[in-house]
């Protein structure tokens, strides 16, 4: 019979507790003794026990502070034997900081034991410390098995162990209150424990982590709104923001910036109101507001204890989408310069040198973000290359494209001094140029249709006789138009837009709201990550109504609205962490939580304001490469990409990961196919006209995972969808 928590052979199951010893061979020895005074404890099990001893490497992987030893021998049935030592151990000869307590031996003759994915599982099981706090206090077999059982189930239906902040309280903005109560009580702390040489450091760093990602997305939304939101707004956006969240959250050590999801869901929401001819910043407003006010609702209700529905699965399949559209956007912008104009001329010269500056972007970025794992140079140098090697590759490329002055290619719009991208137009003006009602009414709510008249999104969206004008007027034309009226004030008034889209406006503010829920959680989720060893506590519900506040600020000043930034949130904390210098491996002792560096970082992304005439310089084809390397780069992150590569893989090739040693290959396969499905059928609604829904679908996803239940054992879909850690996350560029 197998062990698993259905169904358990207690015949073939032997724990031993508190056995003594300081090294593996020891506490094997001194198991020896005591198995052999169980009657029911195979001869020929104790003999081949004994032969591990003098085995060398006998330990095959230690994790969690449990060593596992797989033997395969000549013995009649399989046995499971789980040591628990008195004290913590060095199971592997020369790795003194790994910790062990637990010790699982598996005998079999099979090359794999049927037990293995249990043996996974337990190692699993202890990264929670509650749970593992309970197995050192257990005694006997049966409450092993009972505690193995319950807690795989637990974790399996989403049950699993909830932080004390995450825990409901009960009462009307019970959570948000002690998020406060906790943040005043080490606020002043939060500074002092800043003034140290490692937060210059990550200041220094983090800085350009940060610039870097808000020209990337602030050129792309430009694409996507024809000019009416550009770079200017991005950093303004991010630098109000990065020092309020700095100033107030509850966790400080969180980034905030505009991510890959809200700027696709700005992006869709742009050709709609073109469609519709309603102005696309008062829209936004109206979206923002109801969005702040949805969002502390979900603040003052405990809400954030819903973040543990959204597991791996969700996390992956959500990442994909956006990886994907991160690639096919950048292919299709950088190819686009090879399709004819009006007049059938193709310039080639100016595609085929944006593509090179495009794919040298991604290389160059893609080659200095592996030196980190490399051999060559010292690490601090690895490091700083790693670090800093987007900002390297769109320096690199923005010198070379300066070398071909003859060649015309598209840069970035940037305002010439600190104002908004969008135009106010006046009917007058109009008027003049003998424009039509209909074409007046589309170019005064959005200014921005006469950005690229041609090529323009509006355009695609635009009545044919609209369309068909508007591409009379000519680029040349509609320039002096914009350049001959005044930028817009950078206060948006919502009651601009008419009454029925404030109203209706509900809708895609309910969407939005679950898109910055999903956003910000699970980013706090993994900076929280037990490995950090954080001291100061979290503030989940503190956290969501900052950034509900700060969402109604940009809405009413035009701005993107800002969420947890996970990658830049992760090496924000990552710079900031304490290492036992004296360890082979790198081991984790603590944190710096301070707010300085935060607030520090983004005094200084409001400074690079004063540097708009050198962003002007910057090649759209650059950011284009950038996209196309935050794509491909987020999919090593992803589990996802990884299992479907195992379909068109030989399987004596697969990679050494935990789950194919102890999960069937069809199981993997079954799972692979169910999520590569969901992906598709995102995919599908994002690129449809039902696009703004696909918040609504994200959310979906978990009524699929938990019907997998029924299609899965307990410790197969448990390790498929195991919890995220921060190094999932190390190549994520999705946000």
């Amino acid at each position: 019979m197998v062990f698993n928590p259905d169904n358990i052979a207690k015949n073939s199951l032997y724990c031993l507790f508190n056995i003594d010893g300081n090294t593996l061979d020891s506490v094997l020895s001194n198991s020896i003794s005591q198995l052999e005074q169980k009657d029911n404890f195979p001869k020929d099990a104790l003999e081949e026990l004994q032969k591990t001893i003098n085995k060398a490497n006998v330990v095959d992987y230690v994790d969690q502070g449990i060593a596992v030893i797989e033997h395969t021998c000549d013995i009649e049935q399989s046995i499971d034997i789980i040591i628990r030592t008195s004290e913590k151990i060095n199971a592997v000869a020369g790795q003194d900081k790994i910790a062990t307590r637990f010790i699982w031996v598996l005998f079999s003759k099979a090359k794999t034991h049927e037990h293995s994915a249990q043996a996974l599982q337990f190692s699993n099981l202890l990264k929670d410390q509650e749970v593992r706090n309970k197995f050192y206090s257990i005694n006997t077999e049966k409450e092993f098995i009972d505690l193995f059982k319950t807690s795989v189930k637990a974790q399996v239906n989403l049950e699993h162990h909830i932080p004390e902040e995450l825990r409901p309280t009960g009462k009307f903005a019970g959570g948000l209150m002690n998020d406060v109560k906790r943040t005043l009580s080490t606020y002043k702390k939060d500074f002092t424990d800043g003034f140290n040489s490692k937060s210059f450091a990550s200041i220094l760093f983090l800085y350009f982590a940060c610039l870097a990602p808000a020209i990337a997305f602030g050129g792309l939304l430009e694409v996507q709104t024809d000019g009416a939101i550009g770079v200017t707004e991005m950093i303004v956006a991010t630098a109000i923001c990065g020092v309020a969240y700095a100033l107030f959250s509850g966790q400080p050590l969180t980034i905030l910036g505009s991510t890959g999801p809200v700027i696709i869901f700005m992006g869709i929401l742009y050709p709609i109101c073109i469609q519709y001819n309603v102005p696309y910043l008062p829209t936004l407003a109206c979206i923002g507001l109801w969005t702040m006010l949805f969002l502390i609702i979900l603040a003052l209700f405990d809400a954030c204890s819903w973040i543990r529905f959204f597991t791996r699965f969700t996390d992956d399949t959500f990442a994909g989408l956006i990886s994907l559209i991160f690639i096919y956007e950048a292919f299709s912008k950088l190819l686009n310069g090879f399709s004819a104009d009006d007049t059938g001329f193709v310039a080639y010269d100016k595609a085929f040198f944006a593509l090179i500056l495009g794919l040298g972007t991604y290389y160059i970025a893609t080659m200095l973000s592996s030196v980190r794992s490399g051999v060559y140079l010292r690490r601090k140098v690895r490091e700083f290359l790693a670090d800093f090697g987007t900002t390297i590759a769109i320096i690199l490329m923005l010198v070379l494209s300066l070398q071909f002055k003859d060649i015309s290619i598209s840069r970035l719009e940037v305002p010439d001094s600190l104002e908004p991208s969008s135009f106010v137009i006046t009917e007058e003006k109009l008027k003049e140029k003998g424009i039509s009602d209909a074409l007046s009414s589309t170019i005064i709510n959005n200014p921005s249709v006469l950005q690229n008249t041609n090529s323009s999104v509006a355009s695609k969206n635009l009545s044919e006789p609209i369309k068909k004008e508007l591409e009379t007027i000519g680029s040349e034309e509609s320039k002096k138009l914009l350049k001959s009226n005044t930028k817009r004030s950078w206060f948006v008034n919502p009651f601009d837009a008419p009454s029925w889209v404030i109203w209706s406006s509900i809708i895609p503010a309910l969407l939005l709201s679950i898109l910055l829920y999903l956003d910000q959680n699970i980013t706090v989720r993994l900076v929280n990550h037990s490995q950090y060893k954080l001291q100061k506590g979290s503030g989940y519900h503190l956290d969501l109504f900052v950034v509900a506040i700060l969402v109604g600020v940009c809405s009413l000043l035009g701005l993107p609205w800002m969420v947890a930034a996970t990658v830049r949130s992760l090496n924000h904390v990552r710079s900031l962490i304490k290492v036992d210098e004296n360890a082979q491996e790198e081991v984790i002792t603590g944190t710096v939580e301070t707010r300085m560096t935060g607030l520090f970082v983004h005094i200084l992304v409001g400074i690079s304001l004063l540097l708009l005439t050198f962003l002007q310089l910057i090649p759209m084809a650059v950011l284009f490469g950038l996209f196309l390397y935050m794509g491909f780069a987020s999919m090593k992150g992803n589990q996802l990409f990884e299992r479907i590569k195992l379909w068109f893989m030989d399987p004596s090739k697969y990679p050494s990961n935990y789950y194919l040693k102890v999960i069937p290959t069809k199981e993997i396969h079954k799972y692979t196919f169910i999520q590569s499905l969901s992906l598709g059928v995102l995919w599908i609604v994002k690129t449809s006209a039902i696009a703004i829904l696909f918040p609504l679908f994200i959310a979906f996803l978990v009524p699929i995972r938990m019907a997998l239940n029924k299609f899965f054992t307990h410790s197969h879909l448990a390790l498929l969808d195991a919890e995220e850690t921060p190094e999932d996350e190390e190549y994520r560029e999705n946000d």
